[in-house]
């Protein structure tokens, strides 16, 4: 039976199962990932680990949570500030969107296959709230700027999907040209500003006074 640990042991613990698993997951994948390498790395037994998570799918899941939580916080407190147009706001968020994804090599390494299977093995509503933290953020946009007079004619589920579509495009570097990726890439995203957000909500009709953080 492992032993109790003391409450700063438990945090010690709970960073470096994280740290090896961001490590084994980015490099192995889910499914070549194991518990006994987990432990190995940490120096804990078998049984130690199931006190901290019921499954290597438990700390992944943990992991992904904790990046979409310090996404939104970083990414949204970035994009949504009262000395941007809509317009502007949106074009950075494509770009964080991206820049998020591309240097997060846990986010490269994870399959559609492996986070399905992800989703299947941990509790309904985490799992829920995994899929739907995209249309979490995307909502958190639109309520900004809604709130300062502008009128989007779309809804978080649509600007979740437009925001899912640029950024798989942005990861097709290889098929598009290296030569020619980056002005491809500035015009697709200046397209789709340009279309989500035309000249006649670009200013709000009014504006509301308000601390520059997002809620």
């Amino acid at each position: 039976m492992p032993r109790a640990f003391s409450d700063r042991e438990r945090k010690l613990i709970r960073d470096q199962l994280r740290q090896a698993g961001h490590q084994a997951f980015a490099a192995y994948g889910l499914r070549r990932t194991s518990v006994d390498e987990l432990v190995h790395a940490v120096g804990i037994s078998k049984g130690a680990f199931y006190l901290f998570y019921d499954s290597k799918e438990a700390l992944l899941l943990d992991l992904l949570e904790r990046f979409e939580a310090e996404f939104q916080k970083r990414v949204l407190e970035a994009v949504l500030r009262p000395d941007c147009t809509p317009r502007q706001s949106l074009r950075e968020l494509l770009h964080a969107g991206l820049a998020a994804r591309t240097s997060e090599p846990l986010l490269q390494r994870i399959s559609s296959a492996e986070f399905e299977m992800l989703l299947r093995r941990v509790p309904a509503e985490r799992a829920a709230a995994l899929r739907q933290a995209d249309v979490v953020s995307a909502r958190r946009f639109l309520d900004y700027w809604q709130k300062r007079g502008a009128h989007m004619p779309f809804d978080a589920e649509e600007l979740t999907g437009v925001l899912r579509a640029v950024i798989l495009a942005g990861l097709r570097e290889a098929e598009i040209g290296p030569a020619v990726y980056p002005r491809v890439f500035e015009l697709l995203i200046d397209a789709v500003a340009q279309h989500l957000m035309p000249a006649s909500i670009e200013e709000p009709d009014h504006v509301i006074d308000e601390p520059n953080h997002v809620e």
